[in-house]
């Protein structure tokens, strides 16, 4: 084999192999050679992976015409090689590619399962303020359903309070310039009734593998409740002065001390 790495076939015959200084001899009681020819194996790489001897040609030496009928056995020989090895490394990349397709198939379902279920708004949109998905907590909250959301002509800015518009634009035109990965706004959204809805929403981009911003991920939460709560507690401070929302206690001018007597 040491032979073939130097080269790509020996040829000898047997009074040249029995005095060739790398020659190893034989085992004890073998039959004596009558010349030898080989060539050597290829592996994908181009590497030796194993050799084809021939010994004991029938009629005279091994001639040059034999060298090159064993060379082309060999390469055909190699090329089956190159092509098991090639299958094997194909085989072995398709089980690791179906095993890890199986694992993001896997992924996906559970986030698609999760954004369809989440009890709060969820709404992913493109940088033309389309939405791209929307999750059921989302429609409750602004009263659309998903096909009327999916519509060419509907934005985030048909269900924005136009009073709250420009500073929504604002939030997202700095995260589109780098200037912050996220933002967190309180607004009116108008509901397809007509009625206003108070919404915390925090979104977030995404980029695409270049790194660019690509879409806005929004978790959007329904505030009415506290919004009403506050402004109901704004009017009455208005309304009766900051004391009368105060807890009341007992004056101390109020109170007066049990008589005791002795009898």
């Amino acid at each position: 084999m040491e032979l073939l790495q130097k080269s790509s076939t020996i040829r000898f015959t047997q009074k040249e192999l029995e005095n060739h200084p790398e020659w190893w001899g034989l085992p004890e009681g073998h039959a004596p050679l009558k010349g030898l020819l080989g060539a050597r194996l290829e592996g994908t790489g181009g590497e030796a992976c194993g050799m084809i001897l021939v010994s004991h040609k029938r009629h005279g030496e091994f001639t040059e015409e034999d060298e090159v009928m064993l060379t082309q056995l060999c390469q055909l020989t190699s090329l089956a090689i190159r092509h098991i090895e090639a299958r094997n490394v194909v085989e072995k990349h398709a089980a690791e590619l179906e095993s890890l397709s199986k694992r993001l198939r896997e992924s996906e379902e559970m986030f698609r399962e999760f954004f369809a279920n989440a009890p709060i708004g969820l709404a992913i949109l493109g940088l033309d303020g389309r939405f791209q998905e929307v999750n059921q907590a989302y429609c409750r909250i602004i009263g659309y359903d998903r096909e009327e959301i999916f519509q060419p002509d509907f934005t985030f800015m048909k269900v924005t309070h136009p009073d709250d518009v420009e500073e929504n634009l604002a939030e997202m035109n700095r995260v589109l310039k780098g200037e912050t990965g996220s933002f967190f706004i309180e607004k009116r959204n108008i509901r397809k009734d007509g009625s206003i809805i108070w919404v915390r929403v925090s979104a977030t981009q995404c980029r695409d593998p270049e790194g660019k911003s690509a879409r806005l991920i929004a978790i959007v939460e329904d505030i009415h409740d506290r919004k009403q709560a506050e402004e109901a507690l704004e009017s009455r401070r208005q309304t009766t002065g900051p004391s009368s929302i105060l807890p009341t206690t007992a004056s101390s001018s109020s109170v007066q001390s049990p008589e005791l007597s002795w009898t």
